[in-house]
C-alpha cells in the first residue's frame, strides 16, 4: 500500500480506472444496438455531460476516501457486471453505478465502527 501513498500514483489510478470504464461503457453502448438490455434504477434518461475521468477526479477530490476504495469500487463494478449480464454497464448508468460503488467501498474500507 505504500506506493498508493505517493500523491502521483493516485491520479494515475484514477486515469486508469476511468479509461477502463470508458472503454467498457462504449463497448456496451455498441452492443446495445444488437442485443436487448434491461433498464435498471441506475439508468438515466440521457448521458451525463461530465466525462468519467472528470467524475472520478471530482470524487477523488471531494469524497476524501482512501485510494483502496477506488480499487474495491472497481471490483464491485466487475462483480456486478459478471452477475448481471442483462444489465451491462453503459454510458447511461456508469456514473450512478460508479458513485454507488465508491460509496459502498468507502463504507467498507474507511468507516470506523465504535
Amino acid at each position: 500500500m505504500a506506493e498508493l501513498e505517493n500523491p502521483n500514483v493516485m491520479p494515475n489510478l484514477i486515469t486508469f480506472l476511468s479509461s477502463l470504464l470508458q472503454k467498457l461503457a462504449e463497448s456496451n453502448d455498441v452492443n446495445r444496438r444488437f442485443k436487448a438490455q434491461k433498464v435498471s434504477v441506475f439508468h438515466g434518461l440521457s448521458r451525463p455531460t461530465i466525462s468519467i475521468q472528470n467524475y472520478l477526479d471530482r470524487i477523488y477530490k471531494y469524497a476524501n476516501c482512501s485510494p483502496c476504495c477506488f480499487i474495491v469500487a472497481y471490483v464491485y463494478l466487475d462483480r456486478f457486471a459478471q452477475r448481471r449480464p442483462s444489465l451491462p454497464i453503459n454510458s447511461f448508468n456508469v456514473h450512478r453505478l460508479l458513485i454507488t460503488s465508491v460509496m459502498v467501498a468507502a463504507k467498507f474500507m474507511d468507516d470506523i465502527c465504535r
